[in-house]
Formats: structure tokens, C-alpha cells, sequence
């Protein structure tokens, strides 16, 4: 074709670079556009996400411009029309030559697919079919080319600066940069929105729904942050639209049950996701919002691994309707291997509770379950997980909930059963529940009884075990030797507290023990106790490397066991937060840690410790070469610094100087020891 169209010159060329400045311009090509009956020259500009129509003359003037995500055909006639449909208009051109209509083409369909990497852009082309051949190179391989041209993290950048331009937002450079840089570097897959929360929540919402087309990112995390209608609405684009999407944690985000409504409808509609974690803890997401899920876990057959639902608000109705659905569907009973439903009071209290049991029955891959105030009979419980999961569970948690709802003569066997042959359980937490002694012995048979675990940690805090239940402790710990870390604080022991310590100071598995609370006793003082403990720690035969004191109010008599740190040559960690012991128990800390080379780890909040005690402490950690972690008492800290700011920040900066030289240290010592070298204990 004679092709009488004006040229763009060079120095047009950098006007309309500085004109469109910052936007970047990619390609610049001379067209004409049909301008109610005629066609005129204008210079087709395109950018990474946008065309625009500039007049030739100076000075330059837009005569329009669209998104590419507005193209919704591209009708190639032959080179005299070319029309290209957006949402809102019709643009017929005429090109100069075949090869700038065919790189115009391919630039264009190689940005949306950029964009969108899991669409087909050719699809949008309509073509003669005596151009066929001409255009094979548009359509062919162009999946192919984008994904080896595709940025950081699936081309997340891309995707975000396209939807702000097309929904007019300003483009945040530093949230492209956030996922360029670090999260590209730690090859990141979790999406976490708290990373940008300082931002506008529109400008967040925008980049939400960039994950929708995103190929990367499979994890969607927020966690106690109160959502915006914005938010939660993309968050809902995402899952409806998403295919890699994985994982979804939406913890203490302040949701409704309008929104698990909508998530479920929304699921419905994308069978493409496979969402193998929901975590909507913290939200009131209710009965009718666990109604709506039910439905459709029901329908359809997902491989749910993990699901937390703590604190929902929910009644014993909700979550029967909930685990009616499970049970219906056969995958989740065998996938599922994370179960939180704390924190949802009476919702296993009633009869209905059965219908959770039985899924509990069925459900053989369950590894961590938290039913923690539930108000669940902890024997009922027992006896599903015997029949069920006790060959995967690795985590339980029944604190504060009841051992029976109803008074029995004889204790069910369910729970020595299910300690005997559980082999991969790690952590059992009863604490905060009221144990009867022929329980209490119930447990340690079954644990006495099994010789598959190791390394376990028991809570039985706050159990209302009293001198019935030290006795038994005393008369089965020794045998015990599944049990490496036990919390008895805060059982009311009294007298028995200096034959409870011996028997467990018996104990050959033991390693951390928690005392704390345990202080009040009439008929013997404390400060035999503390010896009795001392004489134990200082035992070349004890076992016990980490010892907590918390929460027991010794004051003054803390001293025993501070005194107790120069010669102790077991303890790695201790805990004596609670006690109230001032400076002058900060001073006696200081001097036990300038000759203590064992001790590594160090928590002593709350104990009404001023400037002067820490100061004491920093001068004793300039010596101590060993000591490696020591949370910062904040409380004691924020009462420090009304008396004296200056000087409790002098304290804390260098407690803080000499426990990083301390890691340093184990880190070098660490790197330069071989595996059949022991670590040396002293200073270097």
C-alpha cells in the first residue's frame, strides 16, 4: 500500500517522551485515526500499561487514550482498518506498514499477558483470513516469551501498576519495591498484608487484587488488623478469581458472618482453588457464617489441612451443623491435620457434641488440635482420639475445659489408653483443669505404659491437684520417662512440696520444670523448700536444666536461689518473673552472673526492679561471656524510665551491647566446633 502518512521525527519523538514523563514510553509509531469521516495523522504512544493518541503538532495534545485492560477486540480487516473496540469506544486505524501493525500487536498482547499471566490474549485478535499467515508470529509461543520476560514474583509489579492506572489510583513505588526486593530475595510466597498497612486501605485493596491474577504468591496472610470493607471485598475478588491460593489467615481482622457467607458463595464458584488453609480466628463469624461454610465443605471435595476457627463466637448448634458437613465429606476426615476451635465456650458441652467426636473418630491424620475452653468432657474427648488420630498426633490442647460432666464412680480407661499408644504426641496441655487424683494417675500409667514418645511437654497448671495429686505425682514421675518438660505451678501443694521436688529430682528425663505459684504453705516456710530446690539443682545427677519460679512472690527469699546460680552447674535457663525481689535481688543476680559461665537464658520481669538494679545487672553481663538471651522486663523497664529515663536507657542499651557480643561469641564458637567436638563451657 502508498502510504502518504507524515512521519514522526526525532526531535517529536523526545517532545513526547518529556511530555508523557514519568510514564515511560516503549514504542512510538506513526498511524492515522478516523476522525468522524476522516483520517488524520496521529502518533500511537504506548507505555507498559496504557496507549495513548497524540496529535503531531506542538504544542502536543492528548486526543485520547486507553488501558489495555479496556481492550476488548482487535479487528485486523487489512492495513487500511484496523478497529480496536475498548469498553467505551471504537478506534479505527491505518497503519504505514505491515510490520509496525504487527509490532504494535505483539506489544500489546505480550503486556496483558504480562499482566495477566493466565490469560490468552490472542484470543482478543480478529483477523482476515488472507492475513492468516502474516500473524502466526503474534499468537505463537507468546505464553512462552512472557513467562521467561516476566518480573519478580510472577510479575506482581506489573499486574499492581496496571489496575492502579486503570483504576486511577496513584501508583505506590515502595509496595513494587517490598516485593521486588525482599520478598522476591527471601523467595517469598506469603503475601502479608501488614507489611503495608500504613498506606490508604484503597491502595492496599488495589494491590489485594493484583494476587487475583498473580501465579505466585499462594498464601494470603493478615493477622490483627481490623479489614475495611475495601479489603475484605478484594480479598473476596481474590478468591474467586485465584488459582494458586493456597492459604488464607485472616486472624483477629474484625469479619463478620456476612463475610464467611459471601467466602463460601465465592469458593462455590471457583473450583479452580484448592484452599488447603482457613484461618478466620477472632472474627465473629457465628452460626450463620459456619452454616455457609458447612455447605460448602460439603459439596465439594477440597483437601483442607488447616482450619481455625478460635474464638468465633460460635454455639454448640454452629459447630455440630459445621462437623455434620465434614463428616459428609470424605477428604477432609483424611486431610485434615490442624484443628482450632478454642475459645468458643460451651460449644462442646451439650449433647450435640457427639456429632465433633465422631468426625474426631474418622479423622486419622489429625497432628495439632486445640479444643482449649470448649467446655469439652475431656473423657469423651480421650476416647475419640483413641479410636481416631493417635498415631499422628503430635499437638494437644484440652486446657481449661472439664474432665467429665457428670460425676462416675469409675474413671474411663479412654485416657490411658489413648497416652499408651499415641507414638508422635509432643505437647499435652490440661492446664487449667480440675484433674481428680484416679485422672491424674489415669495419665501417667498410660505415658508409664509407652515407649514411643520422648521428649514430651506436659502442662498440668492450675490443675487443682493439691497434696492428692502430689502424691501421685511423687508415687509415677520416676517412671515417666516420656515426659521431658512438666508445669506444675500453681496447684495449691503445701507440705508436700520438699518430697514432690525429691521425687521428681529422681526423675532421669526431665529437663524443664515449672514450680511456680506453689509458695503459700503453713506448715513448712518457704525458704526450706528453696533449699530443698538448690540442693537439687547443685545434684551432679539432676537433670533439670531450666527451672521457673514465676508468679510466686518471694521477694527477699528469691536470694536462695540466686545465691544458688554461683555454684550451679546444671541450670541453662531460669525464670524468676513475678517475685517481686527489688534492687537488692538485682544486686545478688548481679553477682551470681558475674561467676556463673552456665546460665544462657535469664527472665526476671515484674520484680520492681529500678534503674540502679539494672545498671547492676549491665555492669555484671560486661564479665559474663555467656549469657545469651534475656527478654526485656517491660514492665519493670516502663516503671524504670518514670523515675529516671535517662539512666535506665544508659542500663538497658548496654545489657542489650553485651548480650549481642554474647551471641557473636556462641555463633563463632559454633561455626569452628565440629560435630565431634564439645562445645567449650568456659570463658575465651
Amino acid at each position: 500500500m502508498e502510504s502518504r502518512m507524515q512521519a514522526i521525527s526525532y526531535d517529536l519523538q523526545a517532545c513526547i517522551v518529556d511530555f508523557l514523563h514519568p510514564r515511560p514510553v516503549m514504542l512510538i509509531k506513526p498511524i492515522q485515526l478516523k476522525i468522524k469521516s476522516q483520517f488524520k495523522d496521529i502518533a500511537l504512544v504506548l507505555s507498559s500499561c496504557r496507549a495513548f493518541l497524540l496529535h503531531h503538532t506542538l504544542p502536543l495534545k492528548v486526543e485520547n487514550t486507553f488501558s489495555y485492560l479496556e481492550i476488548n477486540e482487535i479487528n485486523i480487516q487489512d492495513l487500511n482498518l484496523v478497529v480496536l473496540e475498548t469498553d467505551t469506544s471504537l478506534f479505527p486505524f491505518q497503519f504505514k506498514s505491515m510490520e509496525d501493525l504487527e509490532e504494535v500487536v505483539i506489544f500489546v498482547m505480550t503486556a496483558i499477558q504480562k499482566i495477566f499471566p493466565d490469560s490468552s490474549p490472542g484470543k482478543m485478535i480478529r483477523k482476515n483470513p488472507d492475513l492468516q499467515t502474516n500473524f502466526t508470529s503474534i499468537t505463537d509461543n507468546l505464553e512462552d516469551f512472557t513467562q521467561s520476560n516476566r518480573g519478580p514474583c510472577g510479575g506482581f509489579s506489573e499486574t499492581y501498576a496496571a489496575l492502579c492506572d486503570y483504576n486511577g489510583f496513584i501508583l505506590q513505588e515502595e509496595i513494587q519495591w517490598d516485593v521486588d526486593n525482599i520478598y522476591h530475595r527471601n523467595e517469598s510466597r506469603e503475601f502479608r498484608l501488614s507489611d503495608f498497612m500504613h498506606y490508604d486501605a484503597s491502595d492496599v485493596a488495589v494491590a489485594v487484587a493484583s494476587l487475583a491474577f498473580n501465579q505466585w504468591f499462594t498464601k494470603l496472610h493478615c493477622k490483627d488488623f481490623r479489614l475495611r470493607p475495601e479489603m475484605s471485598e478484594q480479598i473476596l475478588y481474590v478468591l474467586g478469581r485465584s488459582k494458586t491460593i493456597e492459604e488464607l489467615v485472616l486472624e483477629n481482622c474484625g469479619l463478620k458472618c456476612e463475610f464467611a457467607i459471601k467466602m463460601a458463595q465465592t469458593l462455590n464458584n471457583n473450583t479452580s482453588i484448592m484452599l488447603q488453609t482457613i484461618n478466620l480466628s477472632g472474627s465473629k463469624i457465628e452460626d450463620k457464617g459456619l452454616a455457609a461454610l458447612g455447605q460448602h465443605f460439603e459439596q465439594h471435595q477440597g483437601v483442607l489441612k488447616h482450619l481455625n476457627l478460635a474464638r468465633i463466637s460460635a454455639t454448640a448448634k454452629g459447630i455440630s451443623s459445621l462437623f455434620q458437613s465434614l463428616n459428609l465429606n470424605g477428604l477432609c476426615s483424611k486431610s485434615l491435620s490442624h484443628l482450632d476451635l478454642s475459645g468458643n465456650p460451651g460449644i462442646l458441652a451439650t449433647e450435640d457434641s457427639t456429632i465433633v467426636f465422631d468426625f474426631l473418630i474418622k479423622c486419622t491424620s489429625l497432628c495439632h488440635l486445640n479444643l482449649s475452653g470448649t467446655d469439652c468432657a475431656l473423657d469423651a474427648l480421650f476416647e475419640s482420639l483413641h479410636h481416631g488420630c493417635c498415631l499422628s498426633l503430635t499437638h494437644l490442647n484440652g486446657a481449661r475445659n472439664v474432665y467429665l460432666h457428670r460425676k462416675v464412680k469409675d474413671v474411663s480407661p479412654a485416657v490411658t489408653k489413648f497416652l499408651r499408644k499415641a507414638i508422635a504426641l509432643k505437647y499435652l496441655d490440661l492446664s487449667g483443669t480440675k484433674l481428680p487424683p484416679d485422672v491424674l494417675r489415669a495419665i501417667f500409667q498410660g505415658l508409664t505404659n509407652n515407649e514411643n514418645i520422648f521428649h514430651l511437654h506436659m502442662d498440668l497448671s492450675n490443675c487443682e491437684l493439691r497434696s492428692s495429686g502430689a502424691q501421685v505425682i511423687q508415687d509415677m514421675i520416676c517412671d515417666a520417662n516420656s515426659v521431658s518438660s512438666l508445669d506444675i505451678s500453681g496447684n495449691g501443694f503445701n507440705s508436700e512440696m520438699v518430697t514432690l521436688i525429691l521425687s521428681v529430682g529422681r526423675s532421669k528425663s526431665i529437663e524443664h520444670l515449672s514450680l511456680g505459684k506453689n509458695f503459700n504453705s503453713k506448715f513448712i516456710t518457704v525458704t526450706d523448700i528453696l533449699h530443698r530446690i538448690v540442693q537439687l539443682l547443685q545434684d551432679d545427677d539432676c537433670t533439670i536444666k531450666s527451672l521457673s519460679l514465676a508468679d510466686s512472690r518471694l521477694k527477699s527469699r528469691t536470694n536462695v536461689v540466686l545465691n544458688a546460680l554461683i555454684n550451679s552447674n546444671n541450670l541453662i535457663k531460669l525464670d524468676i518473673s513475678g517475685n517481686s525481689m527489688g534492687d537488692p535481688g538485682a544486686k545478688l543476680l548481679a553477682k551470681s552472673l558475674h561467676i556463673n559461665k552456665k546460665l544462657r537464658t535469664l527472665i526476671w520481669d515484674r520484680n520492681n526492679t529500678t534503674y540502679v538494679g539494672f545498671l547492676d545487672v549491665a555492669y555484671a553481663l560486661k564479665r559474663n561471656l555467656t549469657l545469651t538471651s534475656m527478654p526485656l522486663p517491660m514492665t519493670d523497664i516502663s516503671q524504670a524510665y518514670r523515675l529516671n529515663p535517662r539512666k535506665t536507657g544508659d542500663a538497658l542499651q548496654k545489657i542489650q551491647k553485651y548480650l549481642l557480643r554474647n551471641n557473636q561469641l556462641l555463633s563463632c564458637i559454633t561455626e569452628n566446633t565440629t560435630p565431634s567436638q564439645k562445645m567449650p563451657s568456659n570463658n575465651h
